[in-house]
């Protein structure tokens, strides 16, 4: 084999790129609250990743980084706002309520716990949820612990 030839070889094969973890990318997400540290809402992206959840603003600069494998718990909530009074006077019927979306992260480090919400796009908090565990199971090879249902069954005394 020439030398041209395995020089070729290497080059290319180092000139591929190099495979990514998938990477779940969603738009609109405006940080609320909870994060230590970061006092102000923020617009963004949250990105789900195999190992860390990143929130960036629009322009991609990192605001911060959640590690996935510290997430002990994750929910998502949907809250309908009635619309104003001024806009009630001014549309009549046509003034609709609005749904509000949010998903709250909870993790826990050796130092600190966090209770992270992000109000999300309308119709996204399930599958941002479902992202989030699927990217805990596979990080830490167990699913995140459901809620503890705390009713009784009928049956019981």
């Amino acid at each position: 084999m020439s030398v041209a030839l395995r020089h070729a070889i290497l080059f290319f094969a180092l000139a591929q790129p190099a495979v990514l973890a998938a990477q779940d990318t969603f738009q609109n997400v405006e940080y609320i609250s909870g994060k230590n540290g970061f006092e102000h809402k923020e617009k963004g992206v949250l990105t789900v990743g195999s190992e860390d959840l990143v929130f960036a603003d629009s322009k991609g600069h990192i605001i911060f980084v959640i590690k996935v494998a510290s997430v002990t718990k994750v929910s998502n909530d949907a809250q309908v706002r009635d619309a104003s009074f001024g806009s009630k006077m001014l549309l009549g019927s046509f003034a609709g309520s609005r749904k509000q979306e949010y998903v709250t992260v909870t993790s826990e480090t050796d130092s600190t716990a966090e209770g992270i919400e992000f109000k999300v796009k309308e119709g996204t908090s399930p599958n941002i949820v479902a992202k989030i565990q699927f990217a805990v199971k596979k990080a830490t090879g167990k699913p995140l612990k459901e809620a503890t249902d705390t009713t009784k069954p009928a049956d019981s005394k």
